[in-house]
């Protein structure tokens, strides 16, 4: 039956999701879909690899951050934000620039020693038809979200079981004047995090407990800052450019970290792609 309040046992996770929806994440890979009698099916497959998987991998003590997740080289950065922020449209425009696609509208993270892995989720881009044009597609040839909605879904080759990247920066995407990227610390850093939790909207403070525990964990394994830029696909480049020079600057940083380790009689890693695909607490 469908309950209408949000409820966290150590058994469930139940979401209310409105008008007659909602979610049940059990033990196991157990998810039950409550949904009004004349519902489209789209819409249910939407809302079991959004708000059901979220929930599930929730349960499990598994972070799950709201927004696209891309691997540039060996390593993931997330671009977080709320609805209509951009996110899918800059993780498309990476896509289109050979990086590869981990997730997109939300990113599923898994601790492993002191850093985050990203694992796979929705193999696919939600983009309206004006980002579809701009990114050189036919709207038509793309199905809708579900029908009603103003976004296509853009089909995308999915990452294998494997591609479980380490998860190295998360931006909080910004609208602003100029472009810029502002590093997050401390309380501020560990606030950007818990505001984009996927389920911090459902749960709102009926389980505000675990998820802070959790945000905290992703504060404090991954650096976290606002990437402030212009709207519109004028300044797409710089931004991507930008986000590029990011990564490249973390693996010269990986780099020299581990050439310090080296001198301090660290281990030697299989190979220079090995080694700064491990997080810094690890080397």
């Amino acid at each position: 039956p469908y309950v209408a309040a949000p409820a966290v046992r150590a058994d469930a996770i139940h979401l209310p999701l409105g008008q007659g929806w909602g979610i049940t994440a059990l033990r196991g890979d157990e998810i039950q879909v409550h949904w009004p009698g004349n519902a489209d099916p789209a819409l249910g497959r939407q809302i079991v690899l959004g708000p059901g998987l979220a929930a599930l991998w929730t349960r499990r003590g598994h972070p799950v951050l709201h927004g696209s997740c891309v691997a540039l080289g060996s390593a993931a950065i997330g671009l977080l934000g709320p609805s209509g922020r951009g996110k899918s449209t800059l993780a498309a425009q990476l896509h289109l620039r050979g990086h590869r696609p981990i997730s997109d509208g939300l990113t599923l993270a898994v601790q492993e020693g002191s850093g985050l892995r990203a694992h796979p989720g929705p193999a696919w881009f939600k983009l309206d038809d004006v980002a579809l044009r701009a990114l050189g597609q036919h709207p038509d040839d793309h199905e809708e979200v579900h029908p009603g909605a103003n976004k296509r879904l853009w089909e995308i080759h999915p990452a294998g079981a494997e591609a479980r990247p380490w998860l190295r920066a998360l931006y909080v995407i910004e609208d602003g004047a100029e472009l810029r990227v502002e590093r997050l610390t401390g309380g501020a850093a560990l606030h950007a995090v818990l505001a984009n939790m996927y389920l911090a909207p459902f749960l709102q403070g009926a389980v505000a407990p675990f998820l802070f525990q959790q945000a905290a964990l992703v504060a404090r394994s991954v650096p976290v800052s606002r990437l402030w830029r212009p709207r519109g696909f004028a300044h797409a480049e710089a931004t991507l450019a930008l986000l590029e020079r990011e990564a490249l600057l973390e693996r010269e940083e990986d780099s020299s970290a581990l050439d310090s380790g080296h001198s301090q009689g660290a281990p030697a890693a299989r190979d220079e792609d090995a080694a700064l695909e491990r997080p810094r607490g690890e080397r």
